[in-house]
Formats: structure tokens, sequence, C-alpha cells
């Protein structure tokens, strides 16, 4: 019979980042949020309300996922601080400016 080691197991969302993941700030991911807001108002159309809720509950989640990695030494303290560009940003905008909803798809 062989006998096998306890190995450490790992239960969580952490599980989903590993070391070496880089992690955006959680200011950014509201960035990106904010961008698609602005674009669907400068095209004129109506944001989906759902689609609202459904970002904001998934920055409140990436916000916890960021600070158990902090916690857990996982992240270092100052690691995606950097702000995204006026660049990225305009690149973002132009980008979802394109794109064209269609119907109730969204989440």
């Amino acid at each position: 019979m062989v006998e096998q080691e306890d190995e450490e197991v790992h239960v969580g969302p952490i599980d989903l980042y590993t070391e070496n993941e880089r992690t955006c700030s959680v200011s950014t991911m509201q960035g990106f949020k904010s961008a698609l807001l602005w674009s669907y108002w400068k095209a004129k159309v109506p944001f989906p309300v759902e689609t609202n809720v459904w970002l904001d509950n998934f920055v409140l989640a990436y916000k916890k996922i960021v600070a158990e990695k902090k916690l857990l030494g996982i992240m270092d303290i100052n690691e995606g601080k950097q702000p995204i560009s006026f660049g990225g940003y305009n690149e973002f905008c132009e980008v979802t400016m394109t794109l064209i909803p269609l119907g109730n798809q969204f989440p």
C-alpha cells in the first residue's frame, strides 16, 4: 500500500489567482465601468440597469479579492496603484463606442 502525503488545499476565491499574476487596482476597474457608462451616454443609448448592478457587484467582489491577496502577502501593498493612462482610457472609449448593443443580452 502506498502512503499519500498531505497536500495543502486552498479553498475560496483566491484560488483564481496565482502569485505571479499582476492585479490592477480597484479604481482602474471602476474606471473601466465609468468608460463604459460614458460610451453609452455619448452614443445616446440607455445603459441597462441590470448591467450596472452586475458591474457594481463585480467591482465589490474584486475589491475583496484584492484585499485578501494583500492580506495573504500574495499581492504587494503598492501593486496595482498605477492608474490607466489618458491614452489608454481614450482607446478603451473608442473601442466601446463602436460596439452596438443587441437588445437586452447583458447579464
